[in-house]
């Protein structure tokens, strides 16, 4: 009777009922963008790099629907937000710190592309 009374005894109104619809919605990008990446696979696209740039755009999108709808983070704004926000900033600098060192070398030990 406590819990009720302070409102910790019902999470259905901490957390909202979402319904299948967003589910669906993001299984259909998730869809979409799988078989984007197999048909884009079989499709010549010029240079690696082109072909680089669009796997990691397809990939970044399939990574935001995942945060956002199956890690709950639509619904939950602030520190985890907040979180997600300073990962990502520092996996930035993580691979912007990779880069450097492999442009910075000596040119026989750089790898070729």
């Amino acid at each position: 009777m406590a819990d009720s009374q302070h409102g910790h005894g019902d999470h259905s109104d901490a957390h909202g009922s979402h319904g299948p619809g967003r589910y669906i919605a993001s299984f259909a990008v998730l869809f979409v963008c799988t078989v984007l990446t197999y048909g884009l696979h079989h499709v010549d696209l010029g240079t690696p790099r082109t072909a680089l740039l669009i796997a990691m755009a397809i990939a970044s999108v399939k990574a935001a629907v995942v945060i956002l709808f199956f890690m709950h983070l639509w619904d939950h704004p602030g520190v985890n937000r907040l979180v997600l926000g300073v990962s990502i900033l520092f996996l930035g600098i993580a691979i912007a710190m990779v880069i450097a060192d492999n442009v910075t070398r000596f040119p026989l030990a750089a790898p070729h592309f």
